[in-house]
């Protein structure tokens, strides 16, 4: 599911999400204690699968990976997806945290 939203947790210890490409429009997770996550992807179909650029919280980001603390209060993800591949995220220091140091 979380693949489908646009999310991998694929930093454990750190806590976070390298970016995805999410395959519905819209999608809204009920977090706890209430709190509310909805996903907006307008554009995502298949033949729209590259990510184009991201915001959380209407903050956009050139990074491919985020804090699960950015979104665990709950909040707005947006994903901008196109049918090419950009230049967004492409940049060395956008890349998700490594474990090989």
């Amino acid at each position: 599911m979380f693949s489908a939203l646009g999310l991998y947790p694929t930093l454990p210890g750190v806590g976070g999400f390298v970016v995805g490409s999410p395959v519905f429009p819209a999608a809204t997770v009920h977090l706890a204690g209430g709190k509310v996550l909805q996903v907006n992807a307008a554009a995502a179909s298949d033949d729209a699968p590259f990510v184009q650029g991201r915001s959380v919280n209407q903050v956009s980001a050139e990074s491919l990976w985020f804090a699960w603390s950015s979104i665990a209060g709950g909040g707005e993800l947006d994903f901008d997806l196109g049918t090419s591949p950009g230049t967004w995220g492409a940049a060395p220091g956008n890349a998700p945290p490594s474990f090989s140091q």
